[in-house]
């Protein structure tokens, strides 16, 4: 959903007029002048709300200069999509400068070359999380490569918003190489019938919608759960043949491991799987810093590929 500046009602049907965005517009919006009626008012309430993500995105694209009068983190995920391109669901975490449930969360995605190939304004619910955090999703879709995400939060008044630049590096996962997506460790996975994901829940899989886990700090009642898929293996007539072995480590002394195990769906078109460990066994009793390494083996090309995931256990 992407708000046009326009002006209000008295434009004539059929026209879009540009507001035109002078130099010092953030002092001038900052103190708007006393409006005649409360009619006046919500237009020009109406009017600040649509106009200021695209305005705040532009200075922010031309200064450089970011806010935290909102705080938040945004951490990306990626899978592969159709057409070579990359899914990256964002995850929004927010901190301090938000006390409601819902705000305007803005951005525009910008190549290396300086072209924008992507904007968004949507209006969000925004969740709180198991810990108490203020989370939300946002999905996108773009080519492998270099970008830099211009990204905005504004609470619902219009009062206070804070900004960040984010440097994002896209993987190309359509390579000859076996390669992994993203290990998306969660806390939840809940079936809801959706093939795509939508801003709110961008964290679907498989017609899941998994919760990211956003500490990697546990206690023995947890169980250690991840979810990720395989790409560019080999067929053996029309069948693979993945596995996947986790390997744990404490400090550098090792913790046990797995079988190699079948991944849960595999086809010539896609390759998932999940794993789930209670980590209420004896092998983790310690509290301490942890290490999974995962390993997937394509036994039909006889390749492999690892990727290592820190974790914490902590006394209950």
């Amino acid at each position: 959903m992407t708000a046009s500046c326009t002006e209000p009602e008295s434009t004539p049907a059929g026209v879009t007029r540009r507001i035109p965005v002078p130099n010092n517009w953030m002092k001038r919006f900052s103190r708007p002048k006393p409006v005649r009626n409360e009619s006046e008012g919500k237009k020009v309430r109406k009017l600040f709300y649509e106009c200021y993500p695209e305005l705040a995105l532009k200075t922010l694209q031309e200064t450089g200069q970011t806010s935290e009068a909102i705080a938040f983190e945004v951490s990306p995920s990626f899978f592969r999509a159709s057409g070579g391109q990359i899914y990256v669901p964002l995850d929004f975490v927010l901190g301090s400068g938000l006390n409601a449930a819902k705000a305007m969360v803005f951005g525009t995605v910008v190549t290396s070359d300086g072209v924008t190939v992507y904007q968004f304004e949507e209006s969000a619910e925004i969740a709180t999380d198991a810990a108490g955090r203020q989370v939300w999703e946002m999905p996108l879709q773009v080519q492998p490569g270099a970008y830099k995400l211009y990204l905005g939060v504004m609470d619902e008044a219009g009062t206070t918003t804070g900004t960040k630049i984010v440097d994002l590096e896209v993987p190309d996962l359509s390579t000859t190489d076996l390669q992994l997506s993203s290990i998306l460790m969660f806390s939840e996975g809940k079936q809801i019938g959706e093939a795509m994901g939508s801003p709110g829940r961008a964290f679907l899989l498989g017609g899941y919608h998994f919760t990211p886990k956003r500490e990697m700090v546990y206690t023995n009642k947890d169980q250690l759960s991840g979810v990720f898929y395989a790409y560019n293996y080999g067929v053996d007539g029309d069948k693979p043949n993945l596995t996947v072995h986790l390997a744990f480590s404490k400090e550098g002394e090792g913790r046990g491991a797995t079988k190699d195990e079948p991944f849960m769906l595999q086809t010539p078109e896609m390759a998932l799987t999940i794993f789930d460990i209670p980590l209420s066994i004896p092998n983790f009793k310690e509290p301490g810093n942890y290490k999974v390494t995962v390993k997937v083996t394509d036994h039909v090309t006889k390749k492999t590929i690892t990727q290592e995931i820190p974790f914490q256990v902590q006394a209950q």
